[in-house]
């Protein structure tokens, strides 16, 4: 098992980060679904992405679109 400590929560997982994480933070603890954390920040990175494409300029968006070929 592999632990990752992120401030005042600690999150026990599998080496190859797959099956369940077990989170705990202030003696509560939970466990979690991998697939479900991935999906959570997945989320995230969408919602980021977007709101970066959003503040582009034209001419940064066209570049975008030209590296594409």
């Amino acid at each position: 098992m592999g632990i990752l400590k992120v401030g005042a929560v600690t999150f026990e997982h599998a080496h190859d980060f797959g099956g369940e994480v077990d989170i705990e933070r202030g003696g509560m603890s939970v466990k979690v679904p991998m697939t479900a954390l991935q999906a959570i920040v997945a989320e995230r990175v969408r919602a980021q992405m977007i709101a970066n494409i959003e503040g582009l300029k034209t001419h940064e968006i066209l570049a975008l679109a030209a590296s594409k070929k």
